[in-house]
């Protein structure tokens, strides 16, 4: 399947989670709208854990030869040094976050708005 073909479900997707975020995000409870950055968080987690507890890469490549005889190489590749380990896993954490930073930012918006409507409903109140 070409990925031109699936672009527009992949930012139907995105914009769903979009609005999700939002109407969650506008509901009374205010934890509601902390479920989506805190499920996008862990799969951060994830993905650092991951690159810490699987720090090799090992690929298999099978050629055949023009006679038809396959020949198999394993290739593996270690990160180095735990200093480029722990590299990897921040950099890691910080580019998964990305999405969590977006959701996040989405609360906070929808919640000034339903405090700043608050304080006018309080102060409406005040008047009568």
């Amino acid at each position: 399947m070409s990925i031109i073909l699936l672009i527009p479900f992949i930012i139907l997707f995105f914009a769903g989670i979009v609005i999700l975020q939002i109407v969650l995000s506008k509901n009374k409870n205010k934890w509601l709208g902390l479920i989506l950055p805190m499920v996008f968080l862990l799969i951060s987690l994830m993905g650092v854990l991951g690159i810490s507890f699987y720090p090799t890469q090992t690929t298999q490549m099978h050629t055949v030869t023009e006679n038809g005889v396959v020949i198999d190489k394993v290739i593996e590749s270690s990160p180095g040094d735990a200093g480029s380990l722990l590299i990897t896993a921040v950099v890691t954490f910080f580019v998964y976050n990305i999405p969590t930073v977006i959701l996040l930012l989405i609360y906070a918006a929808c919640r000034k708005n339903i405090k700043k409507n608050q304080r006018l409903d309080k102060m409406k109140v005040q008047d009568l």
